[in-house]
């Protein structure tokens, strides 16, 4: 765990979440809530594991189950500097964040969380796109 660079949107829950999925097989979010020393609530470890997914730090195996990628273990070992979250290209060609990836999995918690983690995902993405 040599000279990780880590980009302004990572947290300490996010490099939790990749640790445990390195030392494991597989995990669920549930798993990593109930049974793991990963502090934080299940919509919290849910929407980071989104954003590992979306930034392909991690792979998705069912509903919400997870395995650390080949881009989460090189970050881990200080070799992959993750960098901004990926952007969609709409018709024009024209480089969006993934609000509207983010819209569609916030649909499915909980309205108030997924408010505040809206808001939260907002500074992260202007502090990413300058």
């Amino acid at each position: 765990m040599s000279g990780r660079c880590s980009p302004p949107w990572m947290t300490l829950l996010d490099e939790r979440i990749l640790e445990h999925l390195d030392d494991e097989d597989w995990s669920t979010e549930y798993y990593m809530f109930e049974h793991s020393e990963i502090p934080g609530t299940k919509e919290a470890i849910r929407s980071r594991c989104y954003l590992l997914e979306i930034s392909k730090l991690i792979d998705r195996i069912s509903e919400s189950s997870y395995v650390i990628s080949y881009r989460g273990r090189s970050y881990l070992e200080g070799e992959y500097e993750p960098g901004s979250l990926p952007r969609d290209e709409d018709e024009d060609g024209n480089g969006d964040l993934c609000m509207e990836m983010l819209d569609e999995y916030l649909a499915d918690t909980d309205p108030h969380y997924g408010e505040l983690f809206y808001k939260k995902c907002s500074v992260y993405f202007e502090l990413i796109s300058g």
